[in-house]
């Protein structure tokens, strides 16, 4: 394999770890969010 075809599967790699990143912040975001409103209707 040549070094472009090397660096550029290694940039795929760093794009897909990258949004799973996201999508997982994203969910935990979204939990919060659900459970302040929880937190919130309790009082």
């Amino acid at each position: 394999m040549n070094k472009i075809a090397a660096i550029e599967q290694e940039i795929d790699v760093l794009k897909a770890k990258i949004h799973s990143k996201e999508a997982a912040a994203r969910m935990h975001y979204e939990k919060v969010k659900a459970d302040l409103r929880q937190l919130i209707r309790d009082i």
